[in-house]
């Protein structure tokens, strides 16, 4: 499936965040939208308000207040939109040949998916080739794939997906889901061994190997291996 083509902006959100999100990390959110109801007008002149509406709507011995807009699309924006385009540009030429590519079923991708309510399956929107992504910082790549992606889509993760191809719909297995869990069972099992560790150390600990030759029973278990890491979510015992 060829994803090629670059979603129209549709708001001033979907301008202005983006590039926020590029520039300062800050992640896209459909709550924003560019009103012109917003637009702030500032009056320079006396504090007195009757001086100033008199100063707005008839003549005065007073110097005329001065009226400023101000321009939300002013020449800066328009400097980081280009900036903006010009870096998802130059990552598209980079990624060309995986994004426009046919993708196998069964294969892994890296990229971002939307869940599908009608169906409950995930589908794929767009992915990016490994080389492209350890080639940039991950908030560009979030800004890529979202930019490119088949659906408006303000993916905020990056996802290890394997791609199923059922009646020509790309949908996806997600992998990243193990990993994480991976993770938080590893960092509770090695949190729980450098507490022995810690424990070992005390006086009233290293006394009491001293007298026993062994360390309390307590500060006996050292099991921080990987085997049976996953035991809590399988439902066989390891």
């Amino acid at each position: 499936m060829a994803i090629a083509n670059r979603n129209n902006r549709q708001s001033y959100s979907r301008f202005i965040n983006p590039i926020e999100r590029f520039l300062n990390g800050i992640e896209d959110t459909d709550e924003d939208e560019y009103d012109t109801d917003n637009d702030e007008v500032v009056f320079n002149g006396s504090s007195d308000d009757t001086s100033s509406v008199s100063s707005i709507h008839g003549d005065t011995d007073e110097e005329s207040t001065d009226m400023h807009y101000i321009d939300e699309w002013d020449d800066t924006h328009f400097q980081l939109e280009n900036e903006y385009d010009n870096l998802l540009d130059n990552i598209y030429e980079e990624d060309r040949d995986h994004m426009d590519s046919e993708k196998q079923d069964g294969a892994y991708y890296l990229g971002i998916y939307k869940y599908m309510k009608t169906s409950g399956n995930f589908m794929l929107l767009s992915s990016v080739s490994n080389r492209s992504y350890f080639n940039h910082p991950f908030n560009h790549m979030i800004s890529y794939l979202s930019e490119f992606s088949i659906f408006r889509n303000n993916a905020s993760e990056i996802d290890i997906m394997q791609l199923t191809i059922q009646n020509g719909i790309y949908n996806v297995i997600l992998k990243t889901h193990w990993l994480r869990l991976i993770q938080r069972a590893w960092k509770k099992r090695f949190a729980a061994y450098k507490n022995i560790l810690k424990q070992r150390t005390y006086l009233k600990n290293l006394y009491y190997k001293e007298s026993h030759g062994q360390w309390p029973p307590h500060l006996m278990n050292t099991e921080h291996k990987l085997y049976g890491l996953l035991a809590p979510y399988n439902q066989c015992p390891p």
